[in-house]
């Protein structure tokens, strides 16, 4: 359930930066993240939509890996939520949360 919030928080993200740079639906309004996307508010849309295209890429190689940067990326979830979510340890979680940065930031790079 928590794995499908943190989808659904990306989907509504991804699909309000979109619409909010369609002139016909009042683009020049400034979005106001939630709360939980404290990291969110660093990123400029364009990050963010490079973000989940690369979470896309991510999620076909390693759906797992994609899920975990979901759960704490847009779902806000710590790292000991996420392990007693998936009945690992921290210690694999972080491991995880390693490998998926590691992707993603050599995908954004390109």
């Amino acid at each position: 359930m928590v794995s499908y919030a943190g989808r659904v928080m990306r989907g509504i993200v991804i699909d309000h930066i979109r619409s909010r740079h369609a002139s016909r639906h009042g683009g020049e309004f400034e979005f106001v993240p939630y709360e939980t996307l404290h990291d969110l508010r660093a990123m400029d849309d364009a990050q963010v939509l490079r973000l989940d295209d690369s979470l896309r890429d991510l999620a076909a190689a390693d759906a797992r890996l994609a899920e975990l940067v979901e759960l704490h990326f847009f779902a806000g979830l710590t790292f000991i939520e996420i392990a007693a979510l998936r009945g690992v340890s921290v210690r694999t979680v972080l491991r995880d949360w390693d490998k998926a940065r590691m992707l993603l930031f050599s995908a954004l790079k390109r």
